[in-house]
This record gives structure tokens, C-alpha cells and sequence, in this order.
């Protein structure tokens, strides 16, 4: 048994030490470390994960003799004592997404995410081959197996881009590829999430181009057959977690921090803290997370309750109009997300054209870019609604 965890641009993968007897080209964090830098290598995957049934099965498998851990904590302790012991050991897979190669002269097309995916999959035919020779393999696929791919993945794919983008994709794929794979999984993965953060943001047609050359290079990797059910599998995963409800540790860190708050005697205003939900790209520009309601910190603000993204509030009216459509409506919304992610509110809010309004007493002012506008209060730092022209 292994488990995938995921922070930020990282992932962690945690198993018997018999599951990496293969490993290769990663550093294995094992007995052969301190306990100071094991525990806090945990600590920065574990603490509030919302992972704890699964840390408690991995433990279990090894150690049963002992009654589950109550705590993450707890948990934390038992596998320091498992690693120390030769039993557990895992890896730690740093600076595991990158930032896309983009035109800075063209503007952003007006697609949506599924609208992206398929102008990747358009592309995919032509990219396979080249893909399979870079790697020096052999490409024997037909047409009708890639059409079958293509039929296969289209769907789960868009689910999967969003979950990358919001923060979790990269370990639910990785954990399923580990059972299908083997550690060949993780340079997979890598090209997945070039794929990801490359259709994310791609302007022109090379940039489309690219991205689906990367997905071809993780196609290659695996193999059409292992693709198929990786993505498939991963899809279905991620759309019940979409349905049932988000990760518990956004909610535990949210009020652990507004208790904080309330105890300091500090308003949201008075404790800002860039970069709340948010992430570091690798070459310095902050890549916001995307994600829905429960998984940002929130704040409350003249009674009312926001999502923290960066530097801006959120009210949860326009988190849900940034979902992607392909998830659905979120709970309590009247329709489905416009596939609008906070890095595109950002550049709109920058970049786009303003116009001011006011509605019952409130200075508003609208930011348009292309087809997306959002509509904000107190000089941009409080986002109210995200519109799609035409959606």
C-alpha cells in the first residue's frame, strides 16, 4: 500500500520500503535521515491534510498491533517511529509542476477549459509520433486506437486539468499511476502538469501545440492502454470528491485562523497574508490556486464571509462562477461554474478595461478583458461576480 499527498507544487508518496526497491533519479527519505528533517518533511504534507483514514491504513499494514491514530499528529510520531525502524519510507518530489512558455504579444483566446482540452486532443494525432520518437520508441498505434484515446480521455481530462489547477489532481494521479506503473508515474506526471499549466494560459497555436505535445510525452511514457485507464480512473475520483465535498483541511485551517484572529483582537484587514491560497511558480510569478469555496481560508468582513485568493476577497457567489463548467453546479449555486480561473481574474482586474457603476449606495467598477468581466468593490480588493460575455 502507498499514499499520494500534495502541497502545492509538491507530491509525496509514502510506502513500504520493499515499494522502492526500484526507485531511481529521486531522493528517498528513509532511516538513513534525521528525525528533525523526517518530521518536518511530514509535517508540511500531513498537518490538516484531511488524509488521516489513509495514513492510519498504511500504518496499520505495517504496525496493526496498535489502535488507529486520533490526531495527524499522532500519526506523524508513528510514522517517524515506522522509517526509523527500516519499515516506511517516502518521497518528496519538489518543484513538480512549471510554468507555461507563453507569447507576451498575443491576448488570452476566449475558450473555456473543455474548449482548450479538445483543441489539444485536435492536435494530439500529430503530436504522438513525435513524442514516441523523442523518447526513442517505437510509434505503432493506428488511427483508430488514438480516436479511441481521444473518445476515452475527453471527458476525464477536463476534470483532471481542474484538479490540477486547484491543487490536488497531482497526487490522486499519482497514487492511481503508482499501481499501474510503477515509479514511471512521476516523469508521467511532470508532463501532465506541463500539459495542465501550459493549455491553462496558451495564446497562440504554437502554445497549443506544446501542450499537447506534452500530453503526448506522458502517452508515451505509460502507454495508450495505461493512459486510458489512468485518466479515466482519476476522472471519475475526482468528480465524486467534487460531489460529495472538499478536503476537510481547508475548513480546519480557515477557522483555526479567524479563531486567531478573533484571540489577537485583529480584523481580516489588519493580518493580510499574501499568498493565501495560493502557490509560487518556478519562475517567481504567483500562480493562484483554483479551487472551490471550502478549500480557501476565509475572513470575515463587516459581517459577511469571504474567500482569501491572494491579495483579493472572494465573496462566494463569484468563487462558484470561477468553477469549471465541466464539474457541474456547485452546491447552493443556480448553474454551473464559467471556467474562469483566479489568474485570469487577476489579469482582468490588471489589465482590462474599467468602468465604474453604483448599486444601492456601493461604488462598483467592472473590469472587462475579452469576454470575461469582473465586478469588484473597494478598489479591486473585494471580488463580488465573475461574468462570461455570451456564456
Amino acid at each position: 500500500m502507498q499514499i499520494s499527498l500534495q502541497h502545492n507544487d509538491r507530491v509525496m508518496v509514502l510506502a513500504p520500503m520493499n515499494d522502492f526497491v526500484r526507485i531511481r533519479d529521486v531522493p528517498l527519505y528513509s532511516s538513513g535521515e534525521t528525525r528533525e528533517v523526517l518530521a518536518g518533511r511530514l509535517d508540511e504534507f500531513i498537518d490538516t491534510s484531511g488524509e488521516l483514514a489513509d495514513l492510519n491504513s498504511l500504518i496499520d499494514s505495517i504496525d496493526p498491533s496498535r489502535a488507529s491514530c486520533r490526531t495527524e499528529g499522532l500519526a506523524v510520531e508513528r510514522l517517524l517511529n515506522l522509517i526509523a525502524a527500516g519499515q516506511i519510507g517516502f518521497v518528496v518530489l519538489d518543484q513538480f509542476s512549471n510554468e507555461p512558455e507563453l507569447s507576451e504579444s498575443e491576448p488570452s483566446p476566449d475558450l473555456d477549459m473543455s474548449e482548450r482540452v479538445q483543441r489539444i486532443l485536435d492536435l494530439l494525432p500529430e503530436e504522438l509520433p513525435k513524442a514516441f520518437e523523442e523518447l526513442g520508441e517505437q510509434f505503432v498505434a493506428s488511427l483508430t486506437e488514438i480516436r479511441q484515446l481521444v473518445q476515452t480521455i475527453a471527458i476525464s481530462l477536463v476534470f483532471v486539468v481542474g484538479a490540477f489547477l486547484s491543487g490536488i489532481g497531482a497526487a490522486i494521479v499519482t497514487g492511481i499511476g503508482f499501481a499501474l506503473k510503477g515509479w514511471d508515474i512521476f516523469e508521467a506526471v511532470r508532463n501532465i502538469w506541463r500539459f495542465v499549466n501550459q493549455v491553462a494560459e496558451a495564446r497562440t497555436d504554437e502554445e497549443f501545440r506544446r501542450a499537447a505535445f506534452f500530453l503526448a510525452t506522458a502517452i508515451a511514457i505509460l502507454g495508450i492502454a495505461i493512459i486510458s485507464a489512468l485518466l479515466k480512473k482519476a476522472g471519475g475520483n475526482i468528480a465524486r470528491r467534487r460531489r460529495v465535498g472538499q478536503r476537510p483541511s481547508s475548513d480546519s485551517q480557515s477557522s483555526n485562523r479567524s479563531r486567531q484572529n478573533r484571540e489577537d483582537g485583529r480584523t481580516p484587514q489588519e493580518t493580510p497574508e499574501r499568498g493565501q491560497g495560493s502557490g509560487q511558480g518556478t519562475n517567481g510569478r504567483e500562480r493562484l490556486l483554483w479551487g472551490s469555496w471550502n478549500d480557501y481560508p476565509k475572513e470575515t468582513i463587516n459581517g459577511r464571509e469571504y474567500a482569501r485568493i491572494g491579495d483579493r476577497y472572494y465573496s462566494r457567489h463569484a468563487v462558484d462562477r470561477m468553477q469549471p463548467s465541466g464539474l457541474g453546479a456547485p452546491a447552493g449555486a443556480d448553474g454551473p461554474g464559467r471556467n474562469v480561473t483566479p489568474n485570469m481574474v487577476e489579469h482582468v482586474v490588471r489589465n482590462g478595461t474599467p468602468r465604474t457603476q453604483t448599486v444601492d449606495g456601493v461604488v462598483r467598477t467592472v473590469h472587462r478583458s475579452g469576454n470575461v468581466s469582473v465586478v469588484t468593490e473597494d478598489g479591486g480588493r473585494t471580488i463580488i461576480t465573475i461574468l462570461r460575455h455570451g456564456s
